[in-house]
């Protein structure tokens, strides 16, 4: 197999465990300052020629990221180094300040979905790319002489992720830094002979998240669809014209979620939804809204009617002190009938 093949092939397996996943799984719409995680890291680094190995150069770190879903991350990272193997000039404690932007991907979830709770280990790769300055005006190959001390950097690394649970994580990071432009009028290059190997050991905080859980939240979209087909089979078997105006409410206890359906094109809270509303005891509550394509043929309209569904339901559990993690519409995502709402009850 020719290495074209080999990449379309890896690319096409990829696109299929992606496709599958959004499928099956929704994730929940995340505020701006949700999944944000902060870290401090320390190892040691040695020039990447192996022409010394020893004495090794140990560094120290911290760094501030934020998960734009479970695949997906990016943080600013910045790190000193210590120690005179390639960093000669011993006048100076701190051999180098580096500070970078980094790109994460998830393999573990990429691969095999995420689950709605973090893996016990994760492999990821962490690149990027950042400004390097060094203290003593020496170049890193230890002659003197060199008059620019700010050179561009480039990481190339994996984090093998330990996660002691969804708040706290330890990685252990085998990492190479690059010297992309040592050497007369800063040309870019890779260079083995201008790069550090090393292994780092840090530790992450994952903070809270407005869905109160420091993680994503999953939804079983395949539940959630069963649901509504038993649902419309159901009500497939009333009059055509008695079916516009019945609504239903059904408690999915095994889910732990309270299902709303609304009359058609309507937001209005019937009597009988109240009842049951009135009997929800929980601190807080996340709430999904949808409309039908029987509502209409307009995705604006359907949007707009959905929002209006989740905030009647909303502003009624509000006023009875119940706390809202969050409120959203989602229009008409189905063929089915999906005018209802979606209130799920959190522990």
């Amino acid at each position: 197999m020719t290495m074209k093949k080999f990449v379309m092939t890896m690319a096409l397996l990829l696109s299929f465990v992606i496709g599958i996943n959004a499928q099956t799984t929704a994730l929940e719409s995340q505020k701006i300052i949700d999944n944000i995680y902060i870290g401090v890291e320390g190892g040691v680094v040695t020039p990447m020629d192996f022409n010394s190995i020893f004495p090794v150069n140990a560094v120290a770190g911290v760094k501030l990221g934020k998960e734009f879903s479970p695949v997906f991350a990016a943080e600013v990272e910045d790190f000193v180094t210590f120690g005179d193997n390639h960093f000669m000039d011993g006048k100076n404690f701190v051999k180098t300040n580096t500070l970078s932007v980094n790109g994460k991907v998830n393999f573990s979830n990429l691969l095999f979905g995420y689950k709605g709770t973090p893996r016990k280990f994760e492999l990821s790769t962490n690149t990027g790319i950042g400004w390097q300055h060094r203290y003593g005006d020496v170049n890193i190959d230890g002659t003197y002489g060199h008059e620019d001390d700010d050179e561009l950097i480039a990481k190339t690394g994996l984090d093998l992720g330990f996660n002691l649970n969804a708040a706290n994580s330890l990685v252990l990071s085998p990492v190479v830094y690059w010297n992309m432009t040592n050497g007369p009028r800063d040309a870019i290059h890779f260079n083995k002979k201008f790069a550090q190997l090393g292994l780092t050991l840090g530790y992450i905080y994952h903070f809270n998240t407005s869905n109160k859980t420091h993680a994503f939240k999953m939804y079983d979209i395949d539940a959630y669809e069963n649901t509504i087909a038993k649902l419309n089979e159901e009500l497939a078997k009333k009059p055509r014209e008695v079916v516009r105006e019945v609504e239903k409410i059904v408690k999915v206890s095994n889910q732990n979620i309270i299902w709303i359906p609304f009359a058609f094109n309507k937001s209005e809270l019937s009597e009988e939804s109240k009842n049951i509303l009135d009997n929800v005891n929980v601190k807080a509550v996340s709430i999904d809204g949808y409309a039908s394509w029987e509502d209409g043929s307009n995705a604006e309209h359907n949007m707009n009617l959905s929002v209006d569904r989740a905030n009647a339901v909303a502003s009624y559990l509000k006023d009875r002190g119940i706390n809202i993690n969050s409120s959203n519409g989602h229009g008409a995502e189905n063929v089915t009938s999906q005018r209802c709402v979606i209130i799920t009850l959190e522990k």
